[in-house]
């Protein structure tokens, strides 16, 4: 900024960016160049699978089996790589196909789960003349400082701290410069990219749909002032409740693509996994946590739809501040009621109500062959046993996630004649990712408690 400007000192950096720190990054804008670089990677990976294919044919079974680790571990490198680099809507469809556990190996997926949280940051100077642009004047008339070092960054925009002339502590988050032109060609070569890639893989699911859901929420979230009103929303409707922070935005310094809110200090995930911060903390910070998001699901037929634990922050009092309001999802009622009546069949132990319960979601099986509710009873008992009868689940020696990926592993051919609703894509993004967060926490929660409270009494 020119005249009044002053950058900030150092401010403290938090675990979740010091994988950004001295690593900024230029942002081609070019679609040329942006095309070439996608064009590049590929037919890098393309060329390594080729490779592969014909290596393969030399190879034992173990062998075999060793190599293809290594190329997907390499192209899954390269790919979170590059998508990290060009962001956008490349970086949204990269952390989106992150969350699908049945399109990739898990070596690919467990790679590209670091863009959802991962993004190098650009230099101040690339984002400074949109941040201009829009507020014009008043940045000058109301930031005192303003800090050139990303304090966050993800895949449209990055977030700068300041201080504003009447005292107060903000976050700015500035769009990355004509990220919202390059929406539909990116998109677009994303088609050709994915392509090649379904060599890693057999899937059958429709990843048009995936695309469609991506460039939909993508949309809303490139309008700040969407997520403003998100955020408005959602201090209403969690005004009641005292166990939840909702930071206020600073409409002043807001616009469509810069949105600045007041800076909530906690402690970040970790922090709190310190060992000098008792267990019966985490245990209540797991617990506001799953109870968080199902009152937005069940109770508000909304999602705040990033489970990262990087929005989360922790205060001395026991409360939670949530952040990052860009990407809401909302769902209709019908989509939500028949949820609901599928998780309470699966924790009843109602199995003969299953494959119907799905296909009234519309859980569309492609295959030649259904598969035996033996299969749906393996599944239900796997995540709801343990969850039948009161008292506490300890999340940290949870073994559900290895249950069902051994699940997986017998019936992967099988899951990739599921194609799964548009609607759910957001609904596995956010109860997979707070799994992981709780495991993470090593949370022990009254699961029961929780799912009487939302799965609701049972219907005959």
């Amino acid at each position: 900024m020119a005249g009044s400007r002053f950058i900030l000192p150092v401010w403290p950096i938090n675990a979740k960016n010091v994988f950004m720190a001295g690593n900024d990054s230029d942002f081609s804008t070019s679609r040329s160049s942006r095309f070439l670089k996608l064009g590049k990677l590929t037919s890098t990976v393309g060329s390594s699978y080729l490779g592969q294919a014909v290596k393969s044919t030399f190879q034992g079974a173990e062998d075999k089996a060793r190599s293809l680790l290594a190329v997907n571990t390499k192209n899954a490198l390269r790919v979170a790589r590059t998508f990290g680099e060009l962001k956008g809507a490349v970086m949204k469809v990269g952390q989106m196909l992150s969350l699908q556990a049945d399109l990739f190996p898990p070596e690919v997926r467990d790679i590209l789960n670091r863009l959802q949280s991962h993004a190098p940051p650009v230099p101040f100077s690339q984002v400074e003349p949109l941040l201009r642009e829009e507020l014009g004047s008043k940045v000058d008339e109301l930031c005192d400082h303003i800090s050139d070092t990303a304090y966050a960054s993800a895949s449209i925009g990055q977030v700068h701290r300041a201080v504003l002339r009447d005292g107060r502590e903000v976050v700015i988050k500035i769009q990355y410069p004509r990220v919202a032109e390059m929406v539909d060609s990116d998109l677009k070569n994303l088609r050709i990219f994915l392509r090649s890639i379904r060599q890693i893989t057999p899937v059958k699911a429709d990843v048009e749909r995936l695309f469609e859901e991506a460039r939909a929420r993508l949309v809303e979230e490139l309008d700040y002032r969407l997520e403003l009103m998100n955020m408005l929303e959602f201090r209403e409707l969690f005004k009641d409740d005292d166990r939840f922070i909702i930071p206020k935005p600073v409409e002043a310094l807001s616009s469509r693509r810069v949105l600045t809110s007041e800076f909530q200090p906690g402690l970040d995930a970790d922090e709190l996994l310190q060992d000098c911060v008792p267990q019966q903390r985490r245990d209540l910070a797991g617990t506001y946590l799953l109870d968080a998001i199902l009152i937005q699901f069940f109770g508000f037929r909304v999602l705040q739809a990033d489970p990262n634990l990087a929005n989360f922050a922790f205060t001395e009092d026991n409360r939670i501040i949530l952040y990052d309001f860009g990407c809401v999802k909302r769902f209709p009622s019908a989509f939500v009621e028949g949820i609901r009546r599928l998780a309470r069949d699966a924790w009843l132990g109602r199995y003969e109500r299953l494959r119907t319960d799905a296909e009234a979601l519309g859980y569309v099986d492609k295959g030649k062959d259904q598969l035996p509710i033996d299969v749906f009873k393996s599944y239900a008992d796997t995540i709801c046993d343990q969850w039948r009868a009161p008292g506490v689940y300890d999340f940290g020696s949870s073994t559900i996630m290895q249950q069902l990926l051994a699940l997986h592993g017998q019936y992967w051919q099988k899951a990739f004649d599921y194609d799964a609703p548009a609607d759910a894509v957001y609904m596995h993004r956010v109860y997979g990712g707070m799994l992981g967060n709780l495991r993470r926490l090593k949370a022990r929660i009254p699961i029961y408690d929780l799912i009487v409270k939302h799965i609701g009494p049972d219907e005959k």
